[in-house]
C-alpha cells in the first residue's frame, strides 16, 4: 500500500493527484500518513516538490486557525518520524518540523 500511495504522491503524469494525495495524507496528519509525505517531500522533484510544499502551507493555514491541541498532535507525529529506519523520512521530518516552527512558533 506504501508504494501505491508514494507513486500517487508523485505521479509523473498529473500533479493533481499529486495535490489531492498530499492534502489527503496531511489532513489525516497521523504517523503512516506523514511517513509517506515526509519521504515523499526529500525524493520529489522540482515539480512535485513544489505541489508538497504548497499543500503542506495549505495545511500549516488550516492549523494557524485550529487548536493548540492539533498544532500540537501535528507536531508530535513529525518528532516521532525523526527516528525512523529510512533516512528520506527522517530528512524530511526534520525539515518541516523546522518549516512548522517557523510558521507556527506557539
Amino acid at each position: 500500500m506504501d508504494v501505491v500511495v508514494h507513486s500517487l504522491l508523485l505521479d509523473p503524469r498529473d500533479t493533481a493527484v499529486t495535490d489531492a494525495t498530499a492534502e489527503g495524507l496531511l489532513l489525516r496528519a497521523d504517523g503512516p500518513a506523514l511517513r509517506l509525505f515526509t519521504s515523499a517531500w526529500t525524493t520529489g522533484d522540482d515539480e512535485h516538490s513544489q505541489h508538497l510544499y504548497d499543500a503542506l502551507s495549505g495545511r500549516l493555514f488550516t492549523l494557524s486557525c485550529g487548536s493548540q491541541a492539533d498544532r500540537s498532535r501535528f507536531r508530535r507525529a513529525l518528532r516521532e518520524l525523526l527516528v525512523d529506519a529510512d533516512v528520506a523520512v527522517r530528512d524530511g521530518a526534520q525539515e518541516i518540523l523546522a518549516y512548522l516552527v517557523r510558521a507556527l512558533p506557539d
